[in-house]
């Protein structure tokens, strides 16, 4: 509801909305029809195309995450073969990223997956885009108040028996008693491995950092991008003015030729 609501109402510098995506997977019977009505009456009331389809039951023995996700992302590939011009934009935010790292450090995936949730999922033609890894979801939640909007609660992400819910419901609230700052902790680490593991070159990089920079609120215009270019090809400590106060500059360490960004 709050990425609908950013785009349509206030990300016209980002380019055409060309439509809204709505997977049902069903899982909360009358519930989950609720939440599809709600995002539809969104789109309706932007007058945006709404494309949606139906979960199916998984087969025994499968996850029913896994199944899922294989779903979502097939249909996301169907819509994305009618308009290849567009990318599908996910709202997956910090708390999410942080706790898919946690869940990588539990389970030992943590060198083969330590990046979490990328801001861009370029695999084939499902490419997704994920602008609010930077952005709490409390701080979402406080922009639809402000908007006067409601949104649904998905109860099935805290309740149950499966594994991640008991970690959100049983094992989050201690963390969040003992440590406060460790998703900000674990969402900065998982985002600079993003950046100094990106395989694409220095376009990739600048392209995740323009990213997350967009999910900070920076507004990033084209000579941005090319004043960033020039400091990541630069030596030693390079600054970018950018709008609304920002710098942003990038440091590059003349013997080892490790890099980083720094965001003032």
């Amino acid at each position: 509801m709050a990425l609908t609501l950013l785009l349509a109402k206030y990300g016209k510098r980002l380019g055409r909305v060309v439509g809204v995506v709505h997977f049902n997977h069903g899982w909360r019977g009358l519930e989950s029809d609720a939440d599809e009505r709600r995002v539809q009456e969104l789109a309706d009331e932007f007058s945006l195309p709404f494309f949606r389809a139906q979960g199916s039951k998984c087969r025994k023995g499968e996850s029913p995450e896994a199944h899922a996700r294989s779903e979502r992302k097939a249909f996301f590939k169907k819509v994305r073969s009618a308009h290849p011009e567009a990318r599908v934009w996910t709202a997956h935010h910090a708390d999410d990223l942080a706790e898919t790292v946690l869940w990588r450090y539990l389970t030992g995936a943590l060198n083969s997956h330590g990046e979490g949730i990328r801001v861009f999922d370029t695999d084939d033609r499902a490419s997704e885009v994920r602008p609010c890894l930077t952005t709490r979801k409390a701080e979402l939640e406080a922009f639809l108040l402000e908007e006067g909007r409601s949104w649904g609660v998905d109860h099935t992400n805290h309740e149950g028996a499966l594994l991640r819910a008991r970690l959100r419901r049983e094992v989050l609230p201690v963390l969040d008693s003992l440590f406060p700052k460790w998703r900000h902790h674990l969402t900065a680490g998982a985002l600079e491995r993003q950046i100094s593991a990106s395989p694409a070159g220095a376009d990739g990089e600048l392209s995740q950092v323009a990213a997350l920079l967009v999910g900070k609120g920076v507004r990033i215009r084209r000579a941005h991008l090319e004043a960033m270019a020039a400091a990541l090809n630069a030596p030693g400590r390079r600054a970018v003015d950018l709008e609304g106060g920002w710098r942003l500059s990038h440091e590059r360490d003349g013997r080892s030729g490790k890099s980083r960004w720094i965001l003032e």
